[in-house]
């Protein structure tokens, strides 16, 4: 990461450490993680089993056969 803001920054003085960072980057590098944060946020929204798996760890069968089948065949007692 400093490698990079080194690189896309503009040197105000002699010393290699210190750099000023360009807006344009900054500006676009919120905007990516802004729409990713929302993107994510949307998606959880559509599915709150999924939510409720996240926060305790455990979800329905019928969750796990219908989004996750390979977890139902690990945790069967045949496999």
């Amino acid at each position: 990461m400093t490698a990079h803001a080194l690189h896309l920054g503009r040197r105000r003085s002699g010393d290699p450490h210190e750099v000023e960072a360009d807006g344009e980057e900054i500006d676009c590098l919120a905007w990516g993680i802004g729409f990713v944060l929302i993107g994510h946020m949307r998606k959880a929204y559509q599915d709150p089993e999924a939510r409720l798996g996240m926060r305790t760890g455990f979800v329905t069968p019928e969750w796990a056969r219908k989004h996750h089948s390979m977890w139902l065949k690990k945790d069967s007692p045949d496999a």
